[in-house]
């Protein structure tokens, strides 16, 4: 009886999470560096994780939710979420002290409740010219760097396998090949 009413217990508790979930709504906007300022994220336009807020506002234009990038469990993702939002029309705008988006001034979508939240790119320049050349430089020097990483490792990995593999070999011999020597007490007998 216990058993049965801590099973229920723990059903309620779960569904009713899964029920309270589904009575709001969420807005997500992913962040990149928009260099060449053309609206559309690039190869070489990395996602910002830090030096952003963004506003959300209602469809009268008051902004009603603020936030930054930094302070987003998503940040490494160029993400920042809005939530317990209810069903309707929203926009996103960046601010910035460092940044300047690179499209419309705001980018509306729409929130449906129970839906998978809406996903707006939104694009920022840097503000200072010699900050918008080292992050193209880095990204440049990071991908580089990956590749000659992930190659190295290739490499340690191969060699490891080989060395392993003639250690194998040298250690193992084939057992049919060889004949095996006969004791002595038995090859008086023969």
């Amino acid at each position: 009886m216990g058993g049965a009413l801590a099973l229920i217990l723990c059903c309620w508790l779960f569904c009713g999470g899964l029920l309270q979930a589904q009575d709001s709504g969420q807005l997500c906007v992913r962040t990149y560096a928009d260099y060449d300022a053309d609206g559309a994220r690039g190869r070489d336009e990395l996602l910002v994780s830090e030096g952003l807020g963004v506003e959300l506002m209602n469809m009268q234009g008051v902004t009603i939710a603020t936030g930054f990038l930094a302070d987003s469990p998503f940040a490494v993702d160029g993400i920042f979420c809005f939530d317990r939002l209810a069903s309707g029309e929203y926009s996103v705008r960046l601010t910035s002290a460092t940044y300047a988006g690179t499209g419309a001034p705001a980018v509306s979508a729409r929130v449906l409740v129970g839906s998978p939240p809406p996903l707006i790119d939104l694009g920022a320049r840097p503000l200072f010219e010699a900050e918008s050349s080292s992050h193209a430089d880095l990204a440049l020097d990071n991908q580089s760097a990956r590749d000659l990483l992930l190659a190295a490792g290739a490499l340690a990995a191969a060699l490891l396998l080989a060395a392993c593999t003639l250690a194998l070999l040298v250690l193992i011999k084939p057992r049919g090949s060889r004949s095996r020597p006969m004791p002595l007490a038995e090859s008086a007998n023969r």
